[in-house]
């Protein structure tokens, strides 16, 4: 007897057919897998996070050409208001 015919066998035995699994599965799985995001949301709401700071986004890494861009620009802006200050 293969073992998967041995299985079979073994839940006929208990009085559970095989078209009955999937009835029986599907809504523990599904009933498991909403209890998860509910208790996630509510150890979220208490402060239990997975990252301490809450926020909606991860920002990516920055090269060193975008570092050097951003803080040129805001030099940049700090030139030009001079510059509209001792014109004025």
């Amino acid at each position: 007897m293969k073992p998967s015919a041995r299985a079979a066998y073994r839940w006929m035995k208990a009085g559970i057919s095989a078209t009955a699994m999937p009835a029986l599965i599907v809504p523990l799985t599904q009933n498991a897998l909403n209890d998860l995001t509910i208790r996630g949301a509510a150890l979220d709401m208490r402060g239990f996070r997975l990252h301490r700071a809450r926020t909606t986004l991860w920002a990516p890494k920055d090269s060193m050409l975008q570092r050097v861009a951003r803080y040129g620009m805001v030099l940049l802006i700090l030139a030009e208001a001079g510059v509209w200050i001792w014109l004025r």
